[in-house]
């Protein structure tokens, strides 16, 4: 058409009012025109608030991914550091129990080199020693 009406345009305007339209046909097809128009404009309005829509919900991903990768970040710490304390608390019992253990064969060393060294001291030992190991129903028994 435009080739035609470049080398043309009288001809072409010749045509157009030469054509004879019915007023109630072009009055429907202002109105189907004026809908679809409309319908554009919705559509064009509603695809945007869906835009925008999206655009605010891929910020939220992006700050829920964000504050999950610093839990993550929370507890994979937290398990180390309760990790670190106890295997600190294990070694102090472990160290503890070698302590205890070091003390009762030097107390037992001290009281047997204190036995063999004076028979008073063996008598004293033994005392205690036996003192220690009566039990309480039999104390109470000589008692009365």
């Amino acid at each position: 058409m435009p080739s035609k009406f470049e080398s043309d345009p009288e001809s072409v305007f010749a045509l157009a009012f030469s054509l004879k339209l019915n007023a109630k046909r072009m009055r429907r097809l202002e109105k189907e025109y004026t809908t679809m128009k409309t319908k554009e404009k919705e559509d064009e309005i509603e695809l945007r608030r869906l835009r925008t829509e999206n655009r605010l919900l891929r910020q939220r991903v992006d700050l829920l991914e964000q504050e999950s990768s610093n839990l993550a970040d929370r507890l994979i710490q937290g398990q180390v550091t309760r990790a670190e304390v106890e295997e600190v608390t294990f070694a102090i019992k472990r160290e503890l129990a070698a302590v205890k253990q070091h003390d009762l064969v030097r107390r037992g060393r001290d009281a047997k080199r204190d036995s063999e060294t004076t028979p008073a001291a063996a008598a004293k030992a033994k005392a205690t020693t036996t003192k220690a190991t009566i039990p309480v129903h039999i104390i109470l028994v000589v008692l009365y």
